[in-house]
């Protein structure tokens, strides 16, 4: 079975009112876009920064080919600070 290579990802993070639901688009060489809604959950904004970056490094995308787009209500909820 061929894999499948990425070129660029894409996470939108959305502060829900207990998590972070995270989705995710990827794209390819050819420019196609496979998009996942809600794709996981995370208790804290670190932890959804820690499972994007365990997905760049399994699809061997290098940090500005990763972009984030994070909504919060609060920024200091659901943070280490």
């Amino acid at each position: 079975m061929r894999r499948v290579s990425f070129v660029k990802m894409w996470a939108q993070v959305e502060q829900e009112s207990d998590c972070f639901v995270v989705s995710l688009i990827f794209e390819d060489k050819k420019g196609c876009r496979y998009e996942f809604e809600d794709a996981f959950e995370a208790d804290s904004i670190e932890a959804v920064s820690a499972e994007v970056a365990s997905l760049a490094e399994e699809f061997n995308l290098a940090d500005q080919d990763v972009n984030f787009n994070v909504q919060m209500e609060n920024y200091r909820e659901g943070t280490l600070h």
